[in-house]
């Protein structure tokens, strides 16, 4: 598991250049990580441009459940096997990218 860091000197830094409580800071981060995290999940279309701001993965459940579901859709014939083909592409793809960040992170590389 790794060390989480205490980034508490920094919002104390960006409350001070700012001049507003630090609060709020904490605050903000938390609603824009939340509105990256529901453009994701729910696949808004929006862009989603953080570069190396912050680090996260998609729980490898949560690919499967995706997997899980292109089947049923397949078997339910409600999309059609080129769909299904490209889906589970795109699935593995993000599995691979998800598993070369946790080396990644492993190797203490966040980059």
């Amino acid at each position: 598991m790794q060390k989480q860091k205490n980034w508490s000197h920094l919002y104390k830094q960006v409350a001070e250049e700012f001049d507003i409580d630090e609060q709020t800071v904490v605050e903000m981060e938390k609603y824009l990580l939340l509105g990256v995290r529901e453009d994701i999940s729910k696949a808004t279309g929006r862009s989603v441009l953080l570069n190396k701001f912050v680090n996260f993965t998609i729980p490898n459940s949560k690919l499967e459940n995706y997997k899980e579901r292109l089947r049923e859709s397949l078997e339910n014939k409600s999309m059609t096997e080129f769909q299904f083909n490209r889906g589970m592409k795109n699935i593995g793809r993000l599995q691979e990218k998800v598993e070369k960040q946790k080396i990644k992170i492993k190797n203490g590389k966040t980059n």
